[in-house]
């Protein structure tokens, strides 16, 4: 799989675990309900981030 398909799944994830619509209408509780989603559209940026640093760290010691 190339970098671009990689960020593409990576990019699919991240809206998924944080659309706090999609995630509020399964009639759950206020926890699975509200905080739930809002901890992920706080944790997105960060696995983002730390998804692409270590497909840089990969490309460059392949290519070393």
């Amino acid at each position: 799989m190339n970098f671009r398909n990689w960020m593409l799944v990576l990019i699919f994830i991240a809206t998924i675990w944080a659309c706090p619509y999609c995630a509020g209408q399964s009639g759950q509780n206020y926890v699975q309900q509200v905080i739930i989603p809002i901890g992920g559209l706080l944790l997105a940026p960060f696995l983002i981030m730390g998804s692409v640093t270590f497909i840089i760290y990969l490309i460059k010691n392949n290519q070393k």
